[in-house]
């Protein structure tokens, strides 16, 4: 008999419910180098990434007459990597291991989860344009000769073999599903209704082991829209100081991005003296084990600013272990996005 263990059993009404499973086939290919290089040349000029117009060019016809037997599938992975050179900077942030690169020159690119890096995912050509992208930098420490044959080595196409369900794998797969979580909708309601449509028909309500909330909302107080830019800094920064400097607590800030958590520290290095700036601390994805678990400790710490990525809202434990906080009402949370 095989269960399977769902954390977070809302996922069923959310990301989780009608995602499929797409499987793939990875060819690396060499031979690419041609056409990446000339649709490389053209990422911003759409027109010269028309279709009709690739189908032109003498390093497509000799691929194609390669893939003569398999055109259908050739000609779907080649229309693929130009739409994905089209959008692949507003795809998913990549990183690269810049620790890999310093080595030998090779560029390895890895996706932010949570708070940590996944160094084998792949968004189908995004990650080879990202890779383009990072060989063809002028800061790129290796060799330029090198690095051509590097990028070669890096190339592939990637052919689709068909979609599955998520949820209904998971039906066809386990003989037991057991849910876990801290959201469980309304008996009676359509998410209630659609968890049980997958087998998780026995609900069992359990008490916390942390206790109680002391979790303190206001709707009118706590809510504020404001302007990008000035007006939104200084709005934060009102709060944040109320809640630092007034009430002698501890403040983390949750940004969408770490672009923006970086932009923000910026603006408070630019802005406040040296002692407040001292007081600061960011959290984003990609720390060690022992960098996380520092900067989580220090985040509860009276008159600490912490600026954190989103992912840092939900399944961290942020522990209060001075006795001070807990009377000057705890860490305040403060998100600014919607």
């Amino acid at each position: 008999k095989r269960c399977l263990l769902i954390d977070e059993a809302d996922v069923f009404n959310g990301s989780f419910y009608g995602q499929q499973y797409l499987p793939s086939m990875k060819l690396p290919s060499k031979e690419l180098k041609g056409l990446t290089d000339c649709l490389w040349e053209q990422r911003d000029n759409e027109d010269e990434l028309q279709w009709e117009k690739v189908k032109e060019l003498d390093e497509y016809k000799k691929l194609a007459t390669k893939f003569v037997d398999y055109l259908s599938l050739f000609e779907e992975a080649i229309r693929s990597m130009i739409e994905d050179l089209k959008y692949y900077k507003s795809g998913p942030e990549w990183v690269v291991d810049e620790e890999k690169l310093k080595e030998d020159g090779t560029v390895k690119i890895g996706y932010v989860e949570q708070d940590a890096v996944n160094w084998l995912k792949m968004y189908e050509y995004g990650t080879l344009w990202a890779m383009y992208e990072e060989y063809r930098k002028e800061s790129y420490p290796g060799d330029k000769e090198a690095r051509e044959w590097k990028l070669a080595d890096a190339l592939y196409l990637q052919f689709k073999l068909g979609q599955y369900s998520y949820t209904h794998l998971a039906m066809e797969e386990f003989d037991f599903i057991v849910g876990v979580s801290g959201t469980l909708p309304k008996a009676g309601s359509a998410e209630a209704d659609v968890i049980r449509s997958f087998g998780i028909e026995k609900m069992f309500v359990m008490p916390s082991m942390y206790g109680a909330s002391n979790l303190s909302f206001k709707e009118n107080a706590d809510v504020s829209a404001e302007e990008k830019g000035n007006p939104h800094f200084k709005a934060l920064m009102d709060r944040v100081k109320k809640t630092l400097i007034t009430q002698k607590r501890s403040a983390l800030v949750l940004f969408e991005t770490e672009k923006e958590v970086d932009e923000y520290m910026k603006l408070v290095s630019e802005t406040e003296d040296e002692a407040f700036v001292r007081m600061m601390q960011r959290m984003v994805e990609g720390h060690t084990h022992e960098e996380r678990m520092s900067r989580t400790r220090r985040a509860t710490t009276p008159g600490v600013l912490t600026f954190a990525t989103r992912v840092y809202g939900r399944g961290i434990h942020f522990i209060v272990t001075q006795k001070e906080m807990p009377i000057a009402c705890g860490l305040d949370l403060i998100q600014t996005f919607i």
